[in-house]
Order: structure tokens, then sequence, then C-alpha cells
């Protein structure tokens, strides 16, 4: 839990609260690996017979070191669920009188920047009442006040705690303030304009001394027949302990004991009230931080929620005030994708794996937005890698995409122009650099060529592309001059790539194929902005490297593409590593299938290579990068004394360049079992749905091994998505693609579009005997303009008949097809461009073809 770019609170099956970096200690090295004194409480009361629990697996230390015996909930008797931003409990334990859930939750809304950037973690509880008896309940949600402290630092003084009486709020003419009596009075009621809150306020207002000082507000939503309280104490004082435990345990609240005594490092906010039988109620809890000073090499970046907000208290106030919208926004998303046809896992891939926007975004004081790689390795941005990520950011918050491309466009390598930065700096914007290695990465230009031209047709955002265009243009002519030998591919010179600790030479079929696609999308972008002469010069380059590809790349007797191609390598310590079969060999083609950029490779060969791949790469476990003819894993040549590691799955890529254009060339069951390989692996026996690593083993007895936890690269989720679909909208040329990929025996897909511009459903339903038939119907909750719908076709189907009907009845269209490369297309034009603001029904009729 926590918003975009704020820090993050994870909680586990155990109830704990673990892994904090809401102190702006965003690092492995630094995050709160486990906070003893934050957890929540339970008591339920009938008849003078008290349940009092922990909702935790275990109890604090201090308890255990005061002799206190604080009952916690046994392992047994926790259901827990994480579904991202929520981390769902159930209380299943038979002695308890009442039904009890409870959920935490970040306020992560798609498209709603405001909502998703809060720094603020949202805690609900849910209370039955079914028996025929009125029950007491109090709820209880204790917090540690951790201002100043990180993994090595845990100061003395870090503020004392403070009761908020009255949240503060402009006062009205002729309606009177909340006293702290009335807080506490079950008749009082709240004012119909919001709720008034009650609640602690945590370390200091004044200004930070270091990144890790701050201010945190612990609130609960006042309402009627509900009795708040209060208290702070101190964790290492029995007496206080055995004083705020009795408290709760005997009365069901606390004793409202406040002391600025510095040692009280504890506040707790408790909410009792009494249900009666066959009733419900809900209590809210918010917890807020506020740490504006975040320095980084002696540059103070700060926090993009500073701009909104003075405090913690703002924040909570502000969150109680929305709550209700946050809820129902989070549960609408998840909803979407839950009740979609796709199989359930998949559906829980594409929650859980944005787990990443909390725990690894960085949004600024002055805007500036980036992903880090890992928090064990917190390479700002990571250009390479975010080429598949990135995917999540703009589909889900496109400005934000468009603000972190941005940045990798102004910066500018003083000696090399057109030379693209691989990272912004580590967990900074100031420092750009070309990674750890210093390497100058072959893919990473025709990467950024491909991100700006893809943000712009799934935006039509002009002015975000006249951002990132000038530094198009020149990555363009830098990449035209990597090719030392003018056969129109760029050449590598040992470890030069993503795959970093990997030596390749010459042409390597990864880099050269997303090379070749770039340059397709450029000559495509170059025409509609009129740039001819740029056009031609790329055109003619392209020509050339098709023609190369093919003639050095393509292993005939292997029927693939071998990794790379050095003439002056043979004879040399390389002897036939060259020869090796590598997941990436198409990465460009899965790139052009994405953005319809049509057929780059001769058809035949690219299922070919499939085939190949399928066979060598694929393991029990997942997709291995890289194997011999023989089956050996790829090595590096004798001069180069580290081993790459290329018999792990790297699955954010391996999912996308791999999977998914399996799934766009007729082979949907292979691209999913691959995976739903990965799924089981990381996902299942690994119970690592919320950290997943770059990559990992993917032999079921291999050793335990990863690398780069909670890495970025699980957004990339996202692309499988749109592979299924085979949906791509087009919003400056104002074309929508549908052509859905489905495994075999299916013939209908419902599920819903997420696209940058809007949210949307498909529905589509294809005959699987008798005459052919297809029915698509797209809603979209914004109004989009369209000139052409492409659909496709049996092969066997040679003429079709189409309706079109839109909210204002049937659009007069004319239908043609056409032949592209494996593909049989349908392409509608309606007399007049459709706007679509709801549904869109499109019927296709196989059609006789005699006159």
């Amino acid at each position: 839990m926590g918003g975009i770019g704020t820090g993050c609170i994870e909680m586990g099956s155990d109830g704990r609260f673990r892994n904090v970096t809401i102190n702006n200690n965003r690092t492995s090295e630094e995050r709160l690996p486990l906070l003893e004194g934050a957890f929540l409480g339970l008591r339920v009361a009938e008849r003078g017979r008290v349940y009092a629990r922990l909702l935790q697996v275990g109890s604090p230390p201090a308890f255990q070191e005061a002799g206190m015996l604080a009952s916690h909930a046994a392992k047994e008797h926790l259901s827990w669920r994480g579904l991202y931003p929520c981390a769902e409990y159930r209380l299943n334990d038979p002695k308890c009188p009442a039904e009890v859930k409870w959920v935490a939750a970040a306020p992560i809304v798609p498209y709603d920047l405001e909502a998703s950037t809060l720094p603020v973690m949202l805690l609900a509880f849910d209370v039955h009442n079914t028996t025929d008896r009125t029950l007491e309940i109090a709820t209880l949600f204790n917090w540690e006040n951790i201002n100043g402290c990180t993994r090595d630092s845990s100061p003395e003084k870090r503020g004392i705690i403070q009761a908020i009486r009255n949240a503060p709020e402009p006062k009205e003419a002729g309606r009177p303030e909340m006293s702290a009596e009335d807080a506490f009075n079950d008749e009082w009621e709240p004012k119909p304009d919001g709720p008034r809150c009650l609640g602690l306020e945590f370390g200091s207002k004044e200004k930070p001394l270091t990144n890790a000082h701050g201010h945190y507000c612990l609130m609960g939503q006042l309402q009627p027949g509900v009795q708040m309280s209060v208290a702070n104490w101190n964790e290492r004082d029995p007496a206080q302990i055995e004083a705020f435990w009795t408290s709760f345990h005997d009365e069901g609240r606390l004793d409202g004991r406040l002391t600025d005594e510095p040692a009280a490092r504890s506040g707790a906010v408790c909410q009792g009230f009494e249900l009666a039988p066959k009733q419900k109620r809900r209590v809210v809890y918010v917890l807020a931080w506020y740490c504006p000073r975040f320095e980084v090499e002696g540059v103070d970046m700060g926090n993009g929620y500073t701009n909104t907000f003075r405090s913690a208290v703002e924040v909570a106030q502000h969150t109680l005030k929305n709550h209700l919208y946050f809820f129902r926004a989070i549960a609408a998303w998840q909803t979407r994708l839950l009740r979609s046809s796709l199989p359930r896992w998949v559906s829980r891939m594409l929650i859980n794996n944005n787990c990443v926007l909390s725990t690894n975004g960085v949004l600024t004081r002055d805007g500036k937005f980036a992903m880090f790689d890992s928090p064990a390795s917190p390479g700002m941005g990571m250009l390479d890698r975010r080429f598949y990520s990135s995917i999540g950011l703009l589909l889900l918050y496109p400005q934000l995409e468009t603000r972190a491309l941005a940045a990798f466009a102004n910066a500018e390598d003083p000696e090399h122009p057109g030379r693209v930065y691989r990272t912004l700096g580590r967990l900074c914007f100031h420092r750009p650099s070309r990674g750890d290695t210093g390497a100058d990465l072959v893919d990473l230009c025709p990467k950024f060529v491909l991100m700006a031209y893809r943000n712009y047709q799934m935006t039509g955002f002009r002015h975000a592309l006249d951002q990132v265009l000038p530094k198009a243009r020149k990555a363009m002519e830098y990449m035209a001059g990597k090719d030392r030998d003018g056969d129109g591919l760029p050449e590598h010179d040992g470890c030069s790539s993503t795959f970093d600790r990997w030596a390749l030479y010459g042409a390597n079929s990864y880099s050269s194929s997303l090379w070749i696609a770039a340059l397709r999308a450029y000559i495509r972008l170059a025409a509609r902005l009129n740039r001819v002469e740029e056009a031609e010069k790329y055109s003619r380059i392209l020509q050339k490297a098709l023609k190369s590809f093919d003639k050095h790349l393509w292993n005939a007797p292997g029927k693939f593409y071998r990794v790379y191609h050095d003439e002056k390598a043979a004879g040399a310590d390389h002897e036939v590593l060259h020869e090796g079969c590598h997941s990436g060999q198409l990465a460009g083609q899965w790139y052009a299938d994405f953005l319809m950029l049509g057929e780059l490779f001769p058809e035949e060969q690219v299922k070919a290579a499939l085939d190949a791949l399928f066979w060598s790469n694929e393991k029990p476990w997942g997709v291995s990068e890289a194997y011999m003819p023989d089956g050996s894993a790829c090595v590096n040549p004798p001069s180069i004394a580290e081993k790459p590691n290329v018999e792990k799955c790297w699955h954010g890529l391996a999912l996308a360049h791999y999977a998914c254009l399996q799934i766009a060339h007729g082979q949907a069951d292979r691209g999913l079992r691959a995976i739903q390989k990965m799924y089981e692996h990381i996902h299942v026996a690994r119970g690592r749905s919320f950290n997943q690593p770059l990559w990992w083993d993917t032999a079921p007895e291999g050793e335990e091994s990863d690398f780069l936890e909670r890495h970025t690269s699980s957004l990339s989720v996202w692309h499988l998505l749109y592979a299924l679909a085979g949906f791509q909208l087009n919003v400056p040329d104002q074309i929508l693609w549908i052509r859905p990929h489905l495994p075999r025996g299916v013939f209908s897909l419902n599920v819903p579009l997420f696209t940058p511009v809007c949210q949307g459903w498909l529905r589509f339903v294809e005959t699987a005997e008798g005459p052919y038939r297809q029915e698509v119907q797209v809603s979209l909750d914004s109004p989009i303009l369209i000139k052409v719908l492409i659909l496709r076709v049996p092969e066997h189907v040679q003429k079709v008949a189409a309706s079109c009907v839109t909210e204002n009845g049937e659009e007069r269209v004319a239908c043609t097809m056409a032949q592209a490369g494996p593909e049989r297309l349908v392409q509608i034009r309606p007399q007049k461009p459709i706007i679509v603001r709801g549904r869109l029904a499109v019927t296709l009729r196989e059609a006789s073809t005699q006159a």
C-alpha cells in the first residue's frame, strides 16, 4: 500500500507491517523490514465475556518482554488475500461471536493521478453480528512513531505524539465546532458536508533534518454511534503496556493518556460501538505520512504531494472525506478484470503485477517522474527494461509515462547527442549514465524511438511527441552510424545489450530486429509529419537491413535466427558461439505486431523460429534466454571471464518478446502456457506475487536464485492483454484494430479495454461451424473518433458482408478484404467518421462468392 511516488507499506498473510519505505528510504538497504510497534486489535464482548486479539500472527516483543499475555490471531484463523492495492483479511476463529473482515488499501485508481499519488493507507473494518444478542465491538489501530528512522538509523528523539481533537476545516458562520466532549458522545451528528475526525499526529512539522524525518497522522472517521478514543504509550515500559492493553481489553476503549514523554513512541486510535443482532457496521482509519525532504547527491528533489498538502493531517482529512470513492474506484477496476473471460490467473497477474507502482515510483516536487529498476539497484528509468514495463504506466497513467520518456529525451550526452542514456541516475534525475557497466548498449536507441512512436500512436498527444522527437531523430542518426560494414545492421562489440553480461559481436538478432522495427516506425512517423527526405533515407536503410538480417542471421539447418553474425570473429575464440537460439531473436516482430507495423520477416521463418524456441528454450518453469543447437546454454568466449545468465528466465522480457509473439502468430496455447508456467513458479510455488525478480532459475530442482527483487519488468504483463485481444487504437490516424488471438476451441472473448485515452469493453464471438459469422461489440467510456475499423477473418473466408451499428443507428460502411502476411483482414470504412461514445456493434457474415 502507498501512493505512486510516495513510498509504501507492505502487509502479508501474517498481518504484520513490513518493508516500510514512507520515510524516503526507498532502497533495500534503507527500508524498515518490520515494524513491531504497528498492529491492529479487535475486541468483541457479550454478557461479560470478552474476546480480544491482536490481528496478526504473534505478539510484539514489547508485550512478551513485559510479561503481558496479549492474545494474537492463530495462523489458521487468519485468511488473507492480496489483490493490489489491497490486503484483505478475514478472522475465522470460532470463538469470535462476530464475523470480522478488514482491508488495507491505497487509493490506486487508473487515470486518477491525484488520488493515486496520495501518501496514505486506508484501513476499513467490516463487522457483522450474526447472533441474536447485542455485541460490544472495539477496533484498534496502533502505530509506531518512525520519525527519522531507516534500517540503520533509529533516533531516540522522534518528536511527541499529539491528539487531533478536531481536524482543521474552515469555520462556517452559524455552525458550532465539535468539542472534545462531542468526540466521545454517541449522539453527536457529523456535519453533512463531510466527516469530522479524531486521531493522533506523530513526528514534527518543522523543517526536516534528514530525508527520513517527517510528519505522520493516524485518524479515524467519526460517525454516529461510534465512540473514538486515543492514547500514546511507551512500548518499553511494562506498566504502560499493561495499562494500554488492560484498558482496551476490559473497557473496549483507550484511557486517553497523552504524554509528551519522548520515549512514548506508540500511539493508538480506537473505535468502539454496539452492534445490534444481525446488523453490520464499517469503521475506517487512515494512516498518512508527509516527509517533504528527499535529497540525493546534494539535490533536494522533494515529493510531489507537498504541492497539494502541508501536513499529514491534511492528507488524512482529504482521504477520509473521499474514502467511499476510493474504495469503490479500486473495486471497479479490479472487478473489470476479475469478471472478464480471461483465465483467473491472468486476471490476477494483470492486477498484482502493478504493485511496483507503489514500491518503485519517484514523483518529485517539480513533477519529474520515473520508476527505478529495483530497490536493490535503483537505477532511475533503466530505459532498456522500461521498454517492456512502461506499457503499464502508459495505459494507467499516461501523463506519468510521457514525463518519464521526456526525461530521457532531455538528458543529452555531450560527446554523442544521439546516444540515449540507460538511466537518469541512482535514485535521482540529475546523474544520467550508461549504467553500472558503462557500455554503450546497442538496443537503447531503437527502444527509445519505438516508445516515442508508441506513445504518440496510443495517445495522440502531439505536445508529448514534440518533446521527444528531436531526440528520436538524433537517436536514429546515431544508430545508423553504428552500421560499420554498411549492411544496414548495427554492430555489437562485447557486452553491449540489455543482457549486459553476455558478449555479442557483429549483427545481433535481438538488437537488429528492434532496429528494423524502429526503422519501420520512424518511416511512418516521418511520412505523417511530411519529412519526406527522412522517410526516403530510412526506407533505403530498411530494405538493406531486411536483406542482411535474412542473409546473415537465418540459421537454415536449425530454422531460427542465430544470436549474432560477425565475420571478423570467425576462427577466433568465438568458434560457433554465435549459433545460439535466443528467445528475443524476433523482439522487433513482437513489437511490430503490438503496434500494427506489419510483417517484418517472412511468416514461414517466423513460425519456424517460434517452433525452434518452443523445443529449445522452454523449460519446466519458464523460458530460458539462449541455448545452442546441442542443447547446452550459450556461453561467453574464453576472453570474457563473466558468465552470461542466459539459462535463467527473464520473465518480464520473455513474456513479451516470446510468449506474446507466439500468441500473435497462431500459437495462443503455447504462449499462454509459457506465461502460466511463470505464474505457477513465481506467484504460486514461491509466493512472490508482490516481489518479482528480474530473473530466476527455470528448473524445479534448481537453486532458489533470483536477481533484483521487486523488479519493474512485472508491468510488462499488460502486453498479454493486448496480444490476446489483438487490439490497438491508433489515435492520430483514427484506426481501430480488433484481431483476437484465441486458444484452440475458444471462439469468444469478453475483456476490459485499457487505453491511455479511455477505458472500455470488448465482446467478441465467432462461429465454429457453418457459414462464418463474427460479432464484435466495443463500448468506450469516452468519445473516440474512428475512421477505419480493421478486423480479421479465417483464411477460407473469401467475401463478407458487414453491418455497423452505433448509438445513432446503423452506419453506412464500405467493406474491403486484403491479405496482410498470414492474416486475412477486413477493412471497414464508414461513410463518415464514427464517434464512439458508447457501444459500437459490428457483424461480419460470410457471403457467397458466386456471381
